[in-house]
């Protein structure tokens, strides 16, 4: 099968199948149901405390378990994002003084990440 050519004209089936396809995503994530949001952050409850380095699970952990039950689909969606990165970076974003932290993460969840006022001593 031969690649597809940027200069070529768009194919009228197929073309429209594909963007019917991502549409039809893109409806599934807007008609989310509340049983797979509730999923979601059970996952990122786990992803947050099981990061790989100790610093992260603490950090992480304790900021998911705090307010998750406050975040809607687009925060959710947003943590799991930042999950993508590496945890060192993640780590310089959240403790350095003055980061430069990537326009995508410079939100007000990163805001609340960095003040550090939900950490919590574990017995």
């Amino acid at each position: 099968m031969a690649a597809p050519s940027e200069d070529r004209p768009p194919r009228p089936g197929r073309d429209a199948a594909l963007d019917a396809a991502a549409q039809a995503a893109a409806h599934k994530a807007a008609a989310e149901t509340p049983q797979d949001l509730a999923t979601r952050k059970r996952r990122l409850v786990f992803r947050a405390w099981h990061r790989g380095i100790k610093e992260a699970d603490l950090i992480l952990g304790q900021f998911v378990e705090r307010h998750i039950d406050s975040w809607d689909a687009d925060d959710v969606r947003w943590m799991e994002r930042l999950f993508e990165e590496n945890d060192q970076d993640i780590l310089t974003w959240i403790t350095a003084p003055d980061p430069a932290i990537p326009e995508p993460f410079d939100t007000p969840l990163m805001a609340a990440l960095r003040a550090l006022d939900y950490m919590r001593p574990r017995a």
